[in-house]
């Protein structure tokens, strides 16, 4: 594996665009997706909407920001920000965030930056959850790039730096910011520790120093809080399931179930708040002798 090729993980670009776009709209499911969102728009419309798509940023921007917003009037109580403007203009971020839903998270990020006026994140996303076709193209359209997981160690390890260089060079050379979860998966119970792989991976594609490599990637605290969770009793259901006999198997469209759930359920009142940025406390394990 060539650690420094992303073809297969970053964002669609150029011409893929227009291939995903080709794609969706063969694909009955999509207008089942948008049709929750868009109930007044025939499906000739939603056509027509999709195909004046030629890039990822105007995909986020004309069809999935309208779309969350759609979401967040439905199935809300109303929508907050705290401390945004913290974020300046034109600089480039790891947001590293809890993770409550697997869509909305990262989605109402990305609304709130556009509303200022600001770039998007590229977004984080598991390959456990592209379950089908249509799905990976959506994510992709939306400026995702996919996190490979279930390897061997050894692969998990050509992987890992494969992602590292990614990020790194997405936001020291290219100047996008990314949206990343604490550690893999949705927290169930409320535990939003960072995982310490998650700050090894980060590392190891920087020949720095540990507190250089990571301070150069401008980390920011996130946190996502939802007043209700649309999923709670499938997570519930899975958290008891590995207190009661060890491990629990997820079903073949449990991700995708949750989801729909968490994007049409009632959510009541959400903030998104971003905190402090760590650079600066970086600076202080300089003094620290390995």
């Amino acid at each position: 594996m060539d650690t420094n090729k992303f073809d297969d993980l970053r964002p669609y670009e150029g011409q893929e665009v227009q291939e995903a776009i080709e794609r969706l709209i063969s694909n009955p499911l999509t207008y089942q997706i948008l049709d929750f969102i868009y109930p007044e728009m025939d499906h000739s419309d939603i056509k027509e909407m999709l195909l004046s798509i030629e890039s990822t940023e105007q995909f986020q921007t004309d069809i999935s920001a309208p779309a969350f917003k759609v979401v967040a009037q439905k199935t809300t109580n109303g929508l907050t920000f705290t401390n945004m403007d913290a974020i300046q203009k034109g600089m480039p971020y790891v947001f590293l965030s809890n993770h409550r839903d697997i869509i909305l998270d990262s989605a109402l990020l990305n609304v709130s930056l556009l509303e200022m006026g600001y770039e998007t994140t590229q977004i984080a996303i598991g390959d456990n959850l592209l379950g089908n076709n249509i799905i990976e193209d959506i994510v992709r359209l939306n400026k995702s790039f996919i996190v490979h997981r279930n390897a061997s160690p050894k692969e998990m390890l050509l992987i890992s730096k494969r992602l590292s260089n990614y990020i790194r060079t997405t936001i020291t050379k290219d100047k996008q910011s990314i949206w990343l979860a604490h550690k893999e998966g949705r927290s169930k119970d409320g535990d939003d520790r960072t995982a310490s792989g998650l700050l090894k991976m980060l590392a190891v594609s920087s020949d720095q120093p540990f507190w250089e490599g990571i301070a150069e990637l401008n980390i920011v605290p996130t946190v996502v809080s939802y007043e209700y969770d649309p999923c709670d009793l499938f997570k519930a259901n899975e958290l008891l399931m590995k207190e009661e006999f060890g491990s629990y198997e997820k079903g073949d469209e449990e991700d995708y179930n949750s989801a729909m759930k968490g994007l049409t359920g009632h959510k009541g009142r959400i903030n998104i708040a971003v905190g402090e940025g760590v650079t600066h406390r970086l600076e202080a394990l300089s003094d620290v002798t390995p």
